[in-house]
């Protein structure tokens, strides 16, 4: 009679934490999806500045790296739609309301005065933005996320952070008047 009494009370206490811990994985991933469109949200306000500074750039092998780290991005964003349709949900941009340092001088309706649209401004802001874009993936990294999808948010966070210092690199050339035309390989040419 004991046994059966005590296992009674587990069982009625096992049904009453069972739908907890089922409210606090609902909750988790809800917030796995909120911090997943935020970062969408992020990828494409860079991706669009970006996009922004190449058109600016005068010349040809910046606009190409600017494209090629534009392009980076919308990879990022597919990479991370797929995660929200892993967790059930769409994946859909401006779910977040992102609008970040160093982008949003790029954007066409903030057009920089003609004296400051040099490649040198235009990289100040890129080198800006790009410092945003890598606080949020910090911030976002401090969140509580599934396993895979912090594997995927830390790869993005270290692609990210290699071409601000790829950006870093190419501003310090183009300030010391070494930038040519042709693009940056990992050798460190000259533009």
């Amino acid at each position: 009679m004991f046994w059966r009494c005590r296992e009674e009370q587990f069982w009625t206490a096992f049904a009453t934490v069972v739908p907890e811990n089922n409210a606090m994985q609902r909750l988790e991933e809800k917030l796995s999806v909120t911090n997943l469109h935020h970062l969408v949200d992020v990828c494409r306000e860079a991706e669009i500045g970006l996009l922004n500074a190449a058109s600016r750039s005068q010349k040809p092998g910046l606009k190409k790296f600017l494209g090629g780290e534009a392009l980076q991005h919308s990879l990022f964003i597919v990479e991370l739609q797929l995660e929200l349709r892993k967790l059930g949900e769409p994946a859909k941009v401006g779910t977040s309301n992102v609008s970040l340092p160093g982008w949003k001088q790029l954007s066409p309706t903030q057009m920089l005065p003609l004296a400051s649209s040099s490649d040198e401004a235009v990289l100040r802001l890129c080198e800006e933005g790009g410092r945003s874009v890598l606080t949020e993936y910090s911030r976002t990294l401090h969140e509580s996320l599934p396993t895979d999808v912090v594997q995927l948010v830390e790869r993005q966070h270290s692609d990210l952070q290699l071409a601000h210092d790829r950006l870093q690199q190419i501003q310090i050339l183009l300030q010391n008047g070494d930038l040519l035309t042709s693009p940056m390989s990992s050798a460190r040419k000259p533009l």
